[in-house]
């Protein structure tokens, strides 16, 4: 019985990318496609899909108040290229069978606060199977943008993906079912 379950868990597919419910999710929470720089809450330029940093020949760099992309398609290809990257880490730094909600999840939360979300709590605590309440109260530390509580609305969507499957966007309401307002 145990070496059936071990060959069920060997023959489920490892999730390595975001799923497309996700990647258009993370385009809404970042406000969609932006071919002009301007300069986020925080005070930061950005450009495309909430990039702060372009990649370049030779590696990458800030984003310039003066940078803008020529069409949607390049600003999402250029997106594309920098999400693989945090879809890569968020494998790396995650358990093996994580699911795909809470891998979208990660790779939100790490394409918006960058590299040491990998080191995180939040991490730390989903990879040793704490209770999803402490893993999403380690995710909602990371709500303060230039020293204010300005992600506050965007952790709680990526919670919602992470304990309830639900890819909503800041400002969207939604009534849970009776049978989930226990939890």
């Amino acid at each position: 019985m145990q070496r059936m379950a071990e060959v069920d868990r060997k023959a489920r597919k490892r999730i390595r990318t975001m799923s497309e419910q996700g990647v258009r999710w993370l385009v809404g929470l970042e406000g969609g496609v932006k071919l002009r720089a301007y300069l986020d809450a925080g005070g930061i330029p950005t450009v495309g899909v909430g990039q702060t940093t372009l990649m370049c020949p030779g590696g990458e760099r800030r984003v310039t108040l003066a940078d803008r992309f020529a069409s949607d398609l390049t600003a999402v290809a250029s997106f594309r290229l920098r999400l693989s990257r945090d879809e890569v880490a968020i494998d790396a730094c995650t358990r093996d069978d994580i699911d795909q909600a809470a891998f979208d999840c990660f790779v939100s939360a790490r394409y918006n606060i960058g590299p040491a979300f990998d080191r995180s709590t939040s991490i730390a605590r989903y990879n040793a199977r704490q209770p999803i309440t402490l893993v999403i109260e380690a995710l909602r530390w990371w709500r303060f943008a230039d020293g204010r509580p300005l992600l506050d609305e965007r952790r709680s969507c990526e919670a919602d993906v992470l304990q309830l499957g639900l890819y909503r966007l800041q400002g969207e309401k939604f009534l849970r079912p009776r049978n989930e307002l226990r939890s």
